[in-house]
């Protein structure tokens, strides 16, 4: 049980592992049909106090509060690979045909990327570049990531 009453009956909140997620209910239910979602990693909504949830889309990733339709806001959500230099969005990890990148997340008015350089593979003699592991027609060999400006490459 929780220490929070229900605001429509005053009854007592109980903590509910739903199918979808953990959720309060209230424990005068099926007479009262209250529910509010359980505390969120994202911080409490500023405008209604529910939590907020990230939310993935096509369009990039943003929180919302789990109290929508009723309350429609949102936030950008800011990612941990730091700033855009050129347009001081959040940059976000993209997983390439080509291997990983940074790109800013307000792409398409900002064109901004960066190579993510692990080095996992060693780097280029040539231009100091990190090399991937490419899967090429007649085997797999390393390349520069620095491509097309620096064309070396060496076998597996």
């Amino acid at each position: 049980m929780s220490e929070e009453n229900c605001p429509k009956c005053n009854g007592k909140l109980r903590l509910i592992n739903g199918k979808y997620g953990d959720f309060y209910g209230c424990d005068n239910y099926p007479e009262c049909k209250f529910t509010k979602p359980a505390d969120s990693e994202y911080g409490d909504c500023p405008e209604c106090g529910y939590p907020l949830r990230l939310i993935e889309s096509d369009d990039g990733d943003f929180l919302g509060c789990t109290n929508y339709p009723e309350c429609k806001y949102t936030k950008n959500w800011d990612f941990e690979y730091g700033e855009c230099p050129e347009c001081e969005s959040p940059l976000r990890l993209i997983e390439g045909k080509y291997g990983d990148f940074l790109s800013c997340s307000n792409y398409p008015d900002c064109n901004y990327t960066e190579n993510v350089d692990d080095g996992q593979y060693g780097y280029c003699p040539h231009c100091g570049s990190s090399l991937r592991k490419i899967e090429g027609q007649y085997g797999d060999f390393l390349g520069c990531t620095n491509y097309p400006e620096c064309k070396y490459t060496e076998d597996v």
